[in-house]
């Protein structure tokens, strides 16, 4: 080839890439149209009871029609003492490894004993629960079922994202399990929640919705679950009577809380209202304003649903000065706390707070 004539550029290796991105495509089809197998192994023997000290099980023994059935509950470790055999150990065995069990132990004496095993009484249960419910923190179970966990911790708040909640479980080798759990799709569609055992130790963490996550969320769905707050709290601010507290179903809307407010319509500018709630993703304070009257006449948009902890300011004046000093103060709350506080505070006298005022018209 002569010196400077211009070599033909080879064309670029493109086997690996492709390759790899054909598998990932092939994989993301077996998973679309079976499911992932995985995934739904894992949750079911995540979900698989197994006995532990202080279990009480039912266990019916009949053969040739004679009646050998026994309770017992389960020692410190692990075990029963089974008629005939003696200590059996059933610490960690599923039901039906268990009944398998005393079924081959009894069979020693018995001829074709028939063996029926039912959980009577679970251990006593204790699990924590956090992030979006009413009430966090640690809860005894009588019955420990993860729907039930979540009720007895108050439901969870509006902003709970219910596709993907997490269970971290330590097992007996101290290795750290974790499983998600979508309860938002069953409702969606009607069917049962996943019915999750909950075992002592088990630590439930319900995420918040994000900005990102938020879209197409049917919060309103959500809300009347059995498993969502079933009441929410709203403080009505106003000159003459200060702060006011309202106890509203989850789910309420503004026009809710107007019914229940009662305002006096000769002192109140129903074409100017202020819904203000704390935004945890902003830090801060927003204020929307509401139209009160366009609300009654059937206009939506003037009707948001509320959220607990909102404020609603029926006075425009005071609407006036709240905002003004909303807006000069560049970080005027550290959390939600730090928001009720704010207009708690108001609650011995608006005037002392935000100074008197008559309402212009």
């Amino acid at each position: 080839m002569a010196v400077g004539q211009e070599q033909p550029t080879p064309e670029p290796t493109r086997i690996a890439a492709p390759e790899y991105l054909q598998w990932q495509k092939l994989l993301r089809q077996i998973k679309q149209e079976f499911g992932d197998r995985t995934d739904s192994a894992e949750q079911a023997e995540f979900g698989t009871y197994r006995l532990g000290s202080g279990d009480a099980i039912a266990v019916s023994v009949s053969p040739r029609g004679k009646d050998y059935s026994f309770n017992a509950t389960l020692d410190w470790a692990g075990n029963i003492s089974l008629p005939m055999v003696g200590l059996l150990s059933l610490k960690d065995l599923t039901l039906k490894q268990a009944e398998e069990k005393i079924r081959s132990g009894l069979a020693e004496y018995l001829v074709n004993p028939q063996v029926n095993l039912v959980l009577a009484t679970t251990r006593p249960v204790r699990v924590m629960i956090t992030g979006e419910v009413v009430k966090p923190g640690f809860y005894p179970l009588q019955d420990p079922r993860l729907p039930v966990a979540l009720i007895e911790a108050g439901g969870t708040t509006r902003l709970a994202d219910l596709r993907t909640v997490q269970v971290r479980r330590r097992s007996d080798n101290k290795a750290l399990q974790e499983q998600r759990f979508d309860l938002y799709n069953p409702l969606l569609q009607g069917n049962e929640l996943p019915d999750l055992r909950l075992i002592d130790g088990d630590v439930i963490s319900i995420p918040a919705l994000s900005p990102d996550t938020a879209n197409g969320y049917d919060r309103n769905l959500v809300a009347d679950a059995n498993v969502a707050q079933k009441e929410i709290t709203i403080r009505v601010l106003d000159y003459s009577s200060g702060v006011n507290r309202l106890r509203l179903p989850n789910g309420s809307d503004f026009l809710d809380a107007l019914t229940s407010i009662k305002p006096n319509l000769k002192d109140t500018n129903l074409k100017k209202v202020s819904l203000i709630r704390f935004d945890q993703a902003q830090g801060r304070a927003i204020a929307i304003e509401i139209n009160a009257r366009d609300a009654l006449k059937g206009n939506s948009a003037q009707n948001p649903t509320l959220e607990n902890n909102d404020v609603i300011v029926i006075n425009r004046n005071l609407i006036s000065k709240i905002n003004y000093f909303l807006n000069q103060v560049t970080q005027p709350f550290k959390d939600g706390l730090g928001f009720l506080l704010f207009f708690d505070s108001a609650g011995s006298g608006v005037n002392k707070v935000f100074g008197s005022g008559e309402e212009s018209r």
